[in-house]
């Protein structure tokens, strides 16, 4: 795994998963993990320059946005289980720091479903792209309004977080994934259209001039 991010803070050798909190959950449930090395590394005492094994996969904790507080390396071995408490997941972060054998985990998660859900990210597209039609004399999409405010939410809903790219061969996550991709290229569209009238100022038809910001 010699194409992996070394763990920019602490030293503590490369991440599989790079320090983060675990989002769209239910407040203070708690977060389960299974973890399951495929085959036991040979010896549990060596240590790399980091103070850790690097044969073995960890779990690393920090204090939320805080590289001062020193970080915390957990060992993960084979059938390993780990939870994180309360408000565990609020007030730190964390990360999977790579071993040498192969692996797999189970993550289980209590899910606030008001966002995050494919049907909350498909009706966000379908919002942003009530602001575009056919433009046949340009021959490609064009914004139907131009009001500052449309623009923003066009600009809101295309930063929001995507569907996970994850490459499983089943209609279930590929057909929903195709259709997030197409709003999204519709949406650069609207994006690019928008920030040239920023850059440029515009006048409305039928109305004053409309300076974006």
């Amino acid at each position: 795994m010699t194409s992996l991010k070394q763990e920019p803070y602490f030293g503590m050798g490369k991440m599989a998963v790079s320090w983060h909190h675990d989002e769209n959950l239910v407040e203070r449930s708690t977060v389960a993990v299974y973890s399951y090395s495929c085959e036991e590394p040979e010896s549990r005492e060596k240590k790399g320059q980091s103070g850790r094994d690097p044969a073995v996969w960890h779990v690393a904790l920090k204090v939320a946005w805080d590289i001062e507080t020193p970080g915390l390396a957990l060992p993960l071995y084979q059938g390993d289980c780990y939870f994180m408490l309360d408000d565990m997941n609020l007030t730190h972060q964390h990360c999977v720091l790579a071993g040498q054998q192969p692996r797999f985990s189970s993550t289980h998660r209590v899910a606030e479903c008001s966002q995050g859900t494919l049907p909350y990210i498909l009706g966000r597209c379908s919002a942003a792209l009530d602001n575009l039609h056919s433009d046949d004399g340009l021959g490609c999409p064009a914004l139907k309004s131009l009001d500052v405010g449309a623009i923003k939410q066009v600009e809101e809903i295309h930063n929001e977080e995507r569907v996970p790219v994850f490459s499983f061969d089943t209609d279930v996550f590929s057909n929903p994934r195709a259709e997030v991709s197409s709003s999204g290229e519709s949406e650069n569209i609207m994006e690019y259209q928008g920030d040239k009238m920023k850059k440029n100022g515009h006048k409305q038809a039928g109305e004053g001039e409309s300076t974006l910001f």
